[in-house]
């Protein structure tokens, strides 16, 4: 059997004389076991267990409620700009000149690496206004919310160099937004659209802009009432589902390296692996769709447009 209490402590410091290595190990394992125990105690209590960790290298208590923020006043088609990369967006209409932002995060933990969460940062700009968020540590503990609600008026451009993902309705002055992690939700929505997801879906319904353009690194992309008359979607890993409105007058190019073109229903490639495009023609052709995926099923419904 192993040798327990201070009789074990001796023979490592034995072992460590005659050239072992186990000591800086023991010793780390006991440092991870003092940081579990007063995460948990935290956690549990809520009081100041953490600062068990005052001392230690980056590791740090931390509660943070986002604050309020004033009603922002803009003028027309203000552009709202927006580097956040962990928040997941929520954008609506407003029913008044005002930008209103809610900053709904809350984290009460423990955070590595910084010795407290980043604020949320609004600027008023020249032309309509900037909001960032600077990343923090690691977070060890009970988060919620990590979201912003953002109320726009209904003219506003939208730019979002990154976000967690994003949800958009109603905006009208066109949307450009880059998710780095989390699915992108557009309904109602005017203006050119482009948007870029690194891992999640793309999903458009009822967009009434000149062009759309989306790409998905890992998810699917699901169009339903796009009336753009260019349509640019690609994904590297997923199906794309597109419902065209009623009248859609273009021409229709669909590519899959693996997997199925179907059309109204109706598959269109002879087989279920082999790379594959297919074109064909709604109305006179007057715009172009463009559907491809690596890998997936491109479904298109057409709604009894003519060939």
């Amino acid at each position: 059997m192993r040798p327990a209490g201070a009789a074990y402590l001796r023979r490592l410091g034995a072992d460590h004389l005659m050239g072992s290595n186990r000591i800086p190990v023991l010793g780390m394992l006991i440092a991870m076991e003092i940081a579990i125990v007063g995460i948990a105690l935290y956690a549990f209590s809520g009081v100041g267990h953490g600062d068990i960790f005052a001392a230690g290298p980056g590791l740090h208590r931390i509660d943070y409620d986002g604050a309020p923020v004033a009603p922002i006043a803009v003028g027309n088609a203000p552009r709202i700009t927006l580097d956040d990369a962990t928040d997941r967006i929520y954008v609506t209409v407003s029913s008044d000149r005002f930008v209103h932002i809610v900053d709904r995060r809350s984290i009460h933990g423990m955070i590595w690496g910084a010795s407290q969460m980043a604020p949320l940062k609004v600027v008023r700009t020249a032309d309509g206004v900037a909001i960032s968020r600077a990343t923090s540590g690691d977070v060890i503990g009970v988060t919620s919310g990590q979201r912003l609600d953002i109320q726009v008026p209904a003219d506003a451009v939208l730019a979002f160099e990154q976000c967690g993902g994003a949800e958009i309705a109603g905006v009208q002055g066109g949307v450009t937004a880059h998710s780095v992690d989390g699915s992108i939700l557009l309904s109602d929505v005017g203006g050119p659209v482009d948007v870029r997801d690194d891992d999640g879906r793309i999903e458009a319904k009822r967009l009434t802009g000149p062009t759309f353009t989306a790409r998905s690194s890992d998810g699917r992309i699901i169009l339903d009432g796009v009336a753009a008359s260019k349509i640019d979607a690609t994904t590297s890993d997923g199906r794309i589902i597109a419902t065209l409105p009623t009248g859609t007058d273009a021409v229709v190019v669909a590519r899959t390296d693996d997997g199925s073109i179907l059309r109204d229903g109706t598959k269109l490639n002879a087989g279920d692996g082999d790379a594959n495009e297919q074109t064909f023609t709604l109305g006179s052709g007057a715009g172009r769709i463009a559907l491809a995926t690596n890998d997936g099923t491109i479904s298109i419904f057409t709604n009894g447009a003519q060939r």
